[in-house]
């Protein structure tokens, strides 16, 4: 039992980054079986009194066996697919209860762990076990991580002032936003709980200390403002206080929940104002208030849901018409 636990994540490993591998090896499995079954039946043809009739019906029943085993296998690796992709977008918060596994920031132990499904203990697959630090293999009180298309992790690393890309089974990370250093220039982060990425790779920090959002362009060393102000946080339009989670959307536009404006900001592609689509601005426990919101998700039928953390209460706003 204990060398079966040790073995399965490593096969999860394997098919969740070779499935079509993984495919093709069942498939000619199935298919050599298939192949000695038939030589055998051939054998005792010679030696029996089976006829003619009765071979060929066993030997369509073991091609029907075979050709199902290769639908049912492809159909669980479109599946697969599928699953992943809902789960790497960042917004879809059903997509914990469709995949097979959950990535976590565990941050006072300084990691990242994977969990999965039926799973009784995580394995940690980026930073070390209770050990923080500013080297490319640790990590400082990581806030958030979120995974691409292709299983490259982005970690936001709190208390190291980055975000860092964690290529799949790699044994460190590379850093893409933020020098390690807090401040207020384009080169840094003041502090982000969240970093979200892009289907072209341009990595969104929400900078909470400087009440504004950037964008990081790799290999760029520096980030481009793309919602708030500069170094000013405010209420105004254009401005931010204490961002503190975002979504991209896939046309570029900008959702921010702007903590302690009390409301959800939404900045279209381009302008220099955002405006607001939850929340009034004043904190509250009304229907149409929030207070403290820390952390947004989009559905797939435009529902967004806030974490109203100063009501304890997770509210949902549909944006179909807004």
């Amino acid at each position: 039992m204990a060398l079966c636990l040790q073995i399965r994540p490593k096969v999860q490993s394997i098919w969740k980054h070779h499935p079509y591998i993984c495919t093709a090896v069942l498939v000619l499995t199935g298919l050599v079986i298939a192949c000695i079954l038939i030589l055998k039946l051939i054998v005792l043809r010679q030696h029996s009194k089976l006829t003619g009739i009765v071979i060929v019906e066993i030997i369509s029943s073991i091609l029907l066996i075979c050709c199902d085993l290769s639908i049912k296998i492809k159909q669980q690796t479109m599946d697969y697919h599928r699953q992943h992709s809902l789960c790497t977008r960042g917004h879809r918060p059903r997509c914990r209860y469709k995949c097979h596994w959950l990535k976590q920031a565990d941050t006072n132990n300084h990691r990242i762990q994977i969990w999965f499904s039926g799973a009784s203990n995580g394995i940690t697959v980026a930073g070390i076990t209770g050990s923080n630090g500013s080297n490319l293999t640790q990590l400082n009180y990581p806030q958030s991580v979120v995974v691409d298309s292709v299983g490259n992790m982005y970690i936001s690393d709190g208390n190291n002032y980055r975000v860092l890309k964690w290529p799949v089974g790699a044994s460190q990370g590379i850093i893409v936003a933020g020098n390690g250093v807090g401040g207020t220039t384009f080169h840094n982060i003041g502090y982000a709980y969240d970093a979200k990425v892009d289907s072209s790779g341009n990595i969104y920090v929400p900078d909470s200390n400087d009440g504004r959002v950037f964008k990081w362009t790799p290999p760029s060393s520096s980030g481009t403002l793309v919602a708030g102000q500069y170094t000013r946080s405010g209420s105004n339009a254009d401005q931010l206080f204490r961002p503190s989670h975002v979504i991209i959307d896939s046309v570029g536009n900008i959702y921010v929940c702007d903590c302690l404006n009390n409301r959800i900001q939404r900045w279209v592609n381009g302008l220099s104002t955002g405006s607001t689509i939850a929340g009034t601005g004043i904190a509250g426990s009304g229907s149409n208030q929030l207070d403290i919101p820390f952390g947004i998700a989009f559905d797939s039928f435009n529902n967004l849901y806030v974490a109203d953390s100063g009501n304890n209460r997770i509210r949902r706003f549909n944006l179909t018409h807004a």
